[in-house]
């Protein structure tokens, strides 16, 4: 001012609730950090990392521990070339039809093995999900991988012991089955009656355990890719009928009726004939088994996109809800117990799912306690490639 003073201008403006957004930010980013640390630790731990990649333009990223998991210096940018030059050579085809899979039903779950940069070779699980199409031009899959390679190793270890119980077993067992049959046939004289019960008690027993080894011996050619498959196309209803024909008498034991639901249309299937009839035998002599008598096991078959879709529906009790995420494991069985009711040795479920996942097929279930069980698997229609 002339009189050298100084007038001051100004305003007093309310920022409490900006303050207010900002300490909120800050706590979230606190939190966010805290959460993140602790992600980055159970990774660790868990050896398990997380990646982003696009199918369409081919970037990837990768959390630290993958890096480890691959053997890659953390300078080097990933891609899904550089991804798809680790596979081993004899796993590249399972990774690429799991990743076609994924863009139909948006999962993608595979186990095969990797080539690292020192030559070693190691196993992983990726599991992913395929984000919904229409919000997804770029074909996003956002998943996890693991280093499984222990468990793949002490899983071919007990392979390979089962292997070779199963063959020590079945030369012994076969010369008891036969001496069995030849007593009871009674072409070496008359048996005393009380004898008599007791070998058909120990026929019973050998069947039993003849049964086990023949599963066992199915789950290692199965684990070693042994299997042998002849890929035609069946028609479904056909095998669908042969395989109720083949379990009337065992349903007429327990006062089951099978029950096969009206078929409007003529529906191929590619699958080998004496696999799928060893998948349908196993899931609708399960249902008959668990299913009250008086009660009916509903079939059906039908046709879902691209695959031909199988139903089998027991009333029964249903499946307990922990015993949900061990159903298609070896040797497991809701009841563990010595006094089971239904008998079993555990391997029938492990089996499908192998079967019908090598034909290029899914499997799963529905279930409610108290209500029944569905068990449906899914099978191409149409002639695939299937390595």
């Amino acid at each position: 001012m002339p009189d050298g003073s100084t007038v001051w201008h100004g305003y007093i403006e309310d920022i409490t609730t900006i303050k207010q957004y900002y300490l909120e930010l800050e706590r979230l980013n606190k939190e966010y950090k805290l959460s993140q640390q602790r992600l980055e630790m159970a990774s660790e731990t868990a050896s398990i990392g997380f990646w982003q990649a696009s199918l369409i333009t081919g970037e990837l990223w990768w959390s630290p521990v993958i890096y480890k998991i691959f053997g890659f210096d953390e300078n080097i940018t990933p891609s899904v070339a550089l991804f798809k030059s680790t596979l081993h050579p004899d796993d590249r085809a399972v990774v690429a039809a799991s990743e076609q899979r994924s863009l139909e039903s948006g999962l993608h779950d595979v186990v095969h093995r990797i080539i690292r940069p020192d030559g070693s070779i190691r196993w992983v699980h990726e599991l992913a999900r395929l984000l919904p199409q229409d919000e997804n031009p770029d074909q996003i899959l956002v998943g996890s991988v693991q280093d499984v390679t222990e468990q793949m190793q002490l899983q071919q270890m007990k392979d390979a012991f089962i292997s070779t119980v199963s063959h020590e077993l079945r030369t012994p067992l076969t010369a008891i089955k036969g001496a069995l049959a030849l007593l009871n046939s009674g072409k070496l004289g008359h048996v005393p009656e009380k004898m008599l019960k007791l070998m058909h008690v120990a026929d019973s027993n050998s069947e039993r355990l003849a049964q086990l080894i023949n599963d066992l011996l199915d789950v290692e050619k199965l684990a070693a890719g042994k299997m042998p498959f002849d890929i035609q196309s069946l028609a479904a209803q056909a095998e669908l009928q042969q395989a109720v024909d083949n379990l009337q008498p065992f349903a007429n034991q327990h006062h089951v009726v099978i029950e096969l639901q009206p078929i409007t249309e003529r529906l191929m299937v590619q699958a080998d004939s004496l696999r799928l009839q060893q998948v349908l035998t196993n899931l609708l002599s399960n249902a008959i088994k668990f299913s009250p008598p008086d009660t009916k096991v509903a079939v059906s078959i039908k046709r879902q996109n691209a695959d031909v879709l199988f139903h089998i529906t027991d009333y029964g009790s249903g499946i307990p809800a922990e015993f949900h995420s061990q159903i298609f494991q070896r040797f497991a069985q809701a009841d563990g117990s010595n006094q089971r009711q239904s008998g079993g040795t555990g391997l029938g479920l492990a089996i499908c799912k192998e079967l019908v996942q090598q034909m290029g097929g899914s499997i799963g279930f529905n279930s409610t306690p108290g209500k029944g069980t569905t068990f449906y698997f899914a099978l191409p229609a149409k002639p695939v490639t299937i390595n």
